[in-house]
């Protein structure tokens, strides 16, 4: 196997590649074969970089996991984590997506809501609203008296796997379900917030 070394002209005092890489200037009198080894420096250079980048963006997701927030009818927060999820009952359901059924697994809605403050009694339901919040401000609201079972018997779920697997970035890592309605529109997508609301 034969190795082609690139002729080089001398422009001035420096040292210029005649082929289309971007243009290195070399001190006069560096040897033709110098230009390859500061590439390779180059290219190592930028290969630790890369896998530091890597190495320090996996340590802040570690260190920052996603949470929900989950604020309650007296404006007390509690911020819940996967593993605070996985803690809950869990559950698995069946609901249509982009025309075709998804097996998805996660905990019932009410679970999540019982870690704050809820309206009390049917009565007083209907005053009051849950607000979802998307990580792209997407919103979807279901008034409470949808919510209690008192009042129906509407299953809604927040889900964190799809067909066995985790949920991608662009829906995960917490999706909100409503298996029972026609349409998807109230289901949120990177949920990163629940709050009880008062309607005024």
């Amino acid at each position: 196997m034969r190795l082609s070394i690139p002729r080089f002209a001398r422009q001035g005092g420096n040292c210029r590649s005649s082929l289309p890489y971007p243009e290195i200037l070399l001190p006069r009198g560096t040897p033709a074969g110098g230009i390859f080894f500061k590439r390779r420096e180059t290219t190592m250079l930028l290969m630790r970089l890369g896998f530091f980048y890597l190495a320090v963006s996996c340590f802040a997701f570690a260190q920052n996991p996603a949470t929900l927030i989950v604020e309650g009818i007296d404006g007390k927060i509690v911020t819940l984590t996967a593993r605070d999820l996985a803690a809950l009952p869990p559950q698995s359901f069946e609901a249509p997506e982009n025309g075709k059924a998804s097996r998805f697994e996660g905990v019932r809605l009410l679970d999540v809501l019982a870690k704050v403050s809820r309206p009390q009694g049917h009565l007083t339901a209907a005053g009051y609203y849950l607000l979802a919040e998307a990580r792209d401000g997407y919103r979807a609201v279901f008034a409470w008296s949808e919510l209690n079972p008192d009042i129906m018997d509407k299953a809604v779920y927040v889900a964190t796997k799809r067909d066995g697997a985790g949920l991608d970035e662009k829906t995960g890592p917490f999706l909100l379900v409503a298996p029972g309605e026609k349409r998807t529109g109230r289901w949120v997508r990177q949920l990163t917030a629940l709050r009880l609301r008062e309607a005024r």
